[in-house]
């Protein structure tokens, strides 16, 4: 019975972080000085599936990962904590130990099947925010002039959160695309809509990279499919490329989204400096990141999770929930910060080892975790995603699902006999 909830809750909590992003992630369940949040539930339900594993006499340890890697980042996160033990700490400490939602990924993913499930609950996750996207048509979309974006917020951070799953599906469906002799109407079609929704219902530069990040992996790990589907790609560009044009015209024309500002947009990817949002990002990184040297301490593992005064943005007020800070826009140097040289050495081997496994495995399942992960951590570069399940869920789900998923193609490579699960506990 807590095995079915457990599954049932994981697929809710799936579709409903894939539709409704922040929104549902910051949602209250049990309003305490310590909120009870969707994703600390989720925790919670897994919890209570390990709990019934353990009385059953089941082995509910076994993982495909490092115990050394993960102990270690664990260690790390209670050493952030502890520092200075308060309601920002705590809040920004999940972006070390949500680790353990790869873990919950991993006891989902029983076999290849459960991994149809999930690219189905995303498409189905898509429908729905495409939805709400197009019923609130004239607000939803961004209003794109001189490299800034309005747009109103309570539609637009729900689309905000659609691309953890934008990049899965993209990456879906360009292998399904070019890896098949014929075209395929499907996955062409989702590819399209992958691409109109990055390019013009929420906008974002680095959303753009992360699709080209996804494209150039799979160039590089699958050539001969890509050769053999060149044509293929003819098609794709030209059909893709009329219906930009066309859907810029015309939201051009009603005064939503101005095509001109699109090209600005897209092309002030190659001119930082000259743009507002960049150049701002950059200067904070590197005050940041001269700030993290300050010290050997510092250093080594970090200024640990509660704020300090440079991430302190006075002209905000706000609770536990919306702290005034100045978002680092960068999660990788926020790990940097946060905990040191060691947090980020160790959190980009657990994504590294997992990207490794990604590109290296011909399994096409392997394949298309592996280009999401490859897609949300370029995104990460850029944005805040460690730093909040709408995102960081994301990031942890792709790197569970290949370590899960190679573990399941080696076990089912091997003959009748000794399994060749590792436990967690024991392994080096």
């Amino acid at each position: 019975m807590i095995r079915i909830l457990f599954r049932a809750y994981f697929l809710l909590y799936f579709i409903l972080i894939s539709v409704l992003g922040p929104i549902f992630a910051k949602f209250v369940i049990v309003n305490t000085s310590l909120p009870l949040l969707p994703t600390e539930l989720f925790i919670l339900v897994w919890l209570l599936y390990k709990i019934s594993q353990a009385l059953k006499g089941e082995r509910f340890l076994v993982y495909p990962f490092s115990a050394t890697l993960v102990f270690g980042i664990f260690a790390l996160g209670v050493l952030g904590f502890i520092r200075k033990p308060d309601a920002y700490a705590l809040r920004y400490s999940t972006m070390v130990f949500y680790v353990v939602l790869a873990f919950i990924t991993c006891d989902f993913l029983e076999s290849r099947k459960d991994f149809k499930k999930i690219i189905q609950a995303a498409k189905l996750a898509i429908l729905l925010s495409l939805i709400l996207t197009l019923t609130h048509l004239p607000t939803s979309l961004s209003s794109l002039s001189a490299g800034s974006v309005t747009t109103t917020p309570g539609v637009y951070y729900i689309g905000v959160g659609n691309f953890g799953i934008y990049f899965l599906i993209f990456s879906w469906a360009l292998s399904e695309f070019l890896s098949r002799r014929r075209i395929s109407v499907e996955p062409l079609i989702w590819i399209i809509l992958c691409l109109c929704w990055v390019l013009l219902f929420y906008f974002h530069r680095s959303a753009v990279l992360a699709l080209i990040a996804a494209f150039a992996s799979f160039i590089l790990t699958k050539p001969v499919h890509f050769l053999r589907g060149l044509p293929k790609m003819v098609v794709l560009a030209v059909l893709a490329s009329m219906i930009f044009v066309l859907s810029s015209g015309y939201f051009s024309k009603t005064g939503l989204v101005s095509a001109p500002a699109i090209y600005h947009r897209l092309y002030s990817i190659l001119t930082p400096g000259e743009d507002y949002n960049a150049s701002w990002r950059l200067s904070y990184w590197q005050h940041l990141i001269r700030s993290t040297f300050d010290n050997p301490g510092d250093t080594l593992w970090g200024k640990g999770f509660s704020l300090t005064p440079s991430e302190i943005d006075e002209s905000k007020e706000g609770s536990l929930l919306t702290a005034p800070v100045i978002g680092f826009h960068n999660s990788f140097l926020a790990v940097l910060y946060k905990t040191g040289l060691l947090g980020l050495f160790l959190i980009v081997l657990f994504f590294g080892r997992a990207l490794s496994i990604g590109f290296r495995e011909k399994d096409p399942f392997i394949g298309i975790a592996g280009l999401s992960l490859i897609a949300m951590m370029v995104f990460a570069f850029f944005n805040v995603v460690l730093e909040n399940p709408y995102y960081g869920f994301f990031m942890w789900f792709y790197s569970g699902a290949i370590y899960k998923l190679n573990q399941i193609k080696n076990r089912n490579q091997v003959p009748m006999g000794p399994q060749r699960e590792v436990n967690l506990a024991l392994k080096p």
